[in-house]
């Protein structure tokens, strides 16, 4: 045989070897056998040391085992060797995404493309970028086209959802998790969005369903524990939703959001020691996020109920950035930052006398949000000097705990009741979300027509008050019933007839209230008479904010507007 000859013979057994390698490690590799594929890789190379395919699995076999900067180097010299594979520049934007090189990796992508412009792959990992740096027009189109190019590709119309579902278009997210399902029933994660999708459009019963879908697909998803949690904890089944989020923590250990929730709900349980510490850990591990921000309100509330204002103060400092998000989803914490910083805020400006005796006896302030102004306020009661310590359950209504059904906020009031000694002093202190313009008794008004705003007030009262005279009796605990402030919200917000018809509810249910805590045996707090001077239209004297009362005026309303039995 002539020597050319040979030579050729030589070179077609060396191709025949590394093809017959890579084809192995290839299969090797997708069995998950990956010292097996590495390996045999290493033989290719042996033979051809630059050969690219051999040089791009490794890269990948590199990235997937978190070295990022070695994969990139290994797809870069495979790129070398063959610059016309697109996939080739797709991976090496994987590499480079994966060790926060955003612009590189944009750039392979676009190198990509611009070899094989039907890549959706590339289009889809270069939108996925862009989210990241949150050029979200740049990336829906990139979805866009990733799914032009490519129907069917499930995972571009679960990302293209993913930008809806944060730019709150709920309905179309929930599409585009539909149609990913479509394509790809075994997606647990599409199966879990959809259910956030679901559960922000108010169809919770949906939403736990797709949740529990997506744990049986993937017991093991974090996120689907943590919002199934969620979802129960809005419905007030602690029991249920406690564990959820201690399962998610389980598997996914520096979870934020599941650290907030189960902050939440621990604190909802009197479980307070362990909620701030909940809360702190999500702080820690997402300051600037929902999840951190969040805890930081619920922190300073709870310091505050703990009398450590500098502490409160302190986490107000850290909180004050959600103010600046917009959203449903961040109302309520906004509002408990605002009101808690002008609290602060009134407290580092009060009179130093104004501070209880030695030896004041105790007035327990149970109730909503309207707990924190009496907190810590000295009073005088029929001459004797008291001080009010604040006992708090969020979100309370007079009508939760009038209701004729248990619910968790009756559980939570049964339960502080009983923490309080036999013959205590208890000011019940809710405020007036049944009686705001769009919630509570007007919007039961709506669904009965042929009842009247009295009607409906004087029902929630005496429920309200049957239950709470009934829970006292059997501690022989003495019950002041407060009163709901005149509102103080912005007139220019509501046409004449709107505020006539709000101002008309609260001058009902305050009466109510008043004549039937007095018959019932229970002492009266008047602050709807302090503050209603314009026939239920606040003056704004004694209010801190739209709707809450100062500290003073708590004391204010014991001194001249304390209707005893």
């Amino acid at each position: 045989m002539r020597r050319d000859e040979a030579l050729a013979a030589s070179g077609r057994a060396e191709t025949a070897a590394i093809r017959k390698h890579i084809q192995a490690a290839l299969e090797h590799h997708q069995a998950g056998r990956i010292s097996q594929a590495e390996a045999l890789c290493q033989q290719a190379l042996r033979i051809d040391r630059n050969h690219p395919d051999a040089l791009h699995l490794l890269g990948v076999i590199a990235r997937q085992a978190g070295k990022y900067d070695m994969a990139a180097e290994l797809i870069n010299r495979a790129i070398r060797a063959k610059p016309s594979d697109p996939v080739y520049y797709n991976d090496l934007g994987i590499a480079y995404n994966a060790s926060n090189r955003p612009e590189e990796a944009i750039a392979s992508y676009r190198h990509a493309i611009a070899i094989k412009p039907d890549c959706a792959e590339a289009h889809n990992n270069m939108g996925n970028i862009f989210k990241d740096l949150n050029r979200l027009d740049e990336a829906i189109a990139c979805y866009h086209q990733a799914i032009r190019i490519k129907p069917k590709f499930a995972e571009a119309h679960f990302n293209l959802g993913n930008i809806f579902k944060d730019r709150g278009r709920l309905d179309e997210a929930a599409g585009c998790y539909q149609k990913s399902l479509a394509i790809k029933p075994g997606f647990a994660e599409a199966c879990c969005n959809l259910g956030v999708a679901l559960g922000d459009l108010g169809k919770i019963d949906a939403a736990i369903v797709n949740f529990q879908k997506a744990l049986r697909l993937k017991p093991d998803l974090a996120e689907a524990h943590n919002n199934l949690g969620g979802l129960l904890k809005d419905r007030r089944k602690l029991d249920e939703a406690i564990p959820c989020f201690r399962k998610a923590l389980a598997i996914k250990p520096d979870y934020a959001d599941a650290y907030n929730n189960l902050g939440d709900a621990l604190k909802n349980r009197g479980e307070v020691q362990e909620a701030i510490a909940c809360c702190q850990k999500a702080l820690s591990l997402a300051p600037g996020g929902l999840p951190g921000l969040d805890s930081a309100v619920r922190l300073a509330t709870l310091y505050y109920l703990q009398d450590d204002l500098p502490q409160a103060s302190r986490m107000i400092g850290l909180a004050r950035p959600i103010l600046g998000k917009t959203g449903r989803r961040f109302r309520a914490a906004q509002a408990y930052c605002q009101y808690a910083d002008k609290l602060l805020s009134w407290w580092s400006q009060a009179d130093p006398a104004f501070r209880p005796p030695e030896g004041a006896e105790t007035i327990y302030a149970i109730g909503d949000s309207h707990i924190l102004s009496a907190h810590n306020v000295p009073v005088l009661k029929a001459g004797k000097p008291f001080l009010c310590r604040g006992r708090w359950i969020e979100g309370c209504k007079q009508w939760h705990l009038g209701n004729g059904e248990s619910n968790p906020y009756k559980d939570q009031f049964n339960s502080m009741m009983e923490s309080i000694p036999h013959h205590a002093t208890i000011l019940m202190c809710i405020g007036e979300i049944d009686c705001r313009p769009d919630e509570g008794i007007l919007k039961a008004l709506k669904k009965y027509p042929g009842k009247t705003v009295e009607d409906i007030a004087l029902a929630t009262a005496t429920a309200y008050l049957k239950y709470v005279s009934r829970v006292a009796a059997a501690r022989s605990q003495k019950i002041i019933i407060g009163g709901v402030p005149a509102t103080n919200l912005p007139s220019a917000d509501f046409t004449g007839e709107e505020l006539e018809q709000l101002a008309g509810l609260l001058d009902s249910f305050n009466r109510a209230l008043r004549e039937h805590s007095l018959k019932a045996g229970m002492d009266f707090l008047d602050v709807f008479a302090m503050t209603g001077s314009g026939g239920g239209i606040s003056d704004g004297r004694w209010h801190l904010d739209s709707t809450h009362l100062r500290p003073d005026a708590i004391a204010e309303a014991f001194g001249k507007h304390y209707r005893p039995l």
